[in-house]
């Protein structure tokens, strides 16, 4: 299976090698990615269409104190896998 990931996504998909749960604040002590950057990578990898990770509580939003499991149950037919990243409601296009 192919995969288009983005770097930070990759960072935070390899911590699962080793622990099957990781909350919020283990994997940011982990990888080091920022806040900002780092609630948008799990957003991207839990509440998308592609739910590589599973969030507990469920929801739409990442808070401090969610936790983050490896969705054991994860398929996809296709060859290629694609997971976006979430656009930062406050990114701004320059002409």
């Amino acid at each position: 299976m192919n995969t288009n990931w983005f770097p930070c996504q990759t960072v935070v998909l390899m911590l699962f090698n080793d622990a099957e749960m990781q909350s919020f604040q283990d994997i940011k002590d982990s990888t080091g990615i920022e806040d900002k950057e780092l609630r948008r990578t799990l957003q991207s990898l839990a509440c998308g269409k592609v739910r590589i990770l599973n969030k507990i509580p469920r929801g739409r939003e990442v808070e401090d104190d969610d936790l983050f499991e490896y969705n054991n149950k994860f398929t996809d037919k296709r060859n290629r896998v694609k997971s976006c990243t979430i656009l930062d409601s406050q990114s701004h296009y320059e002409a």
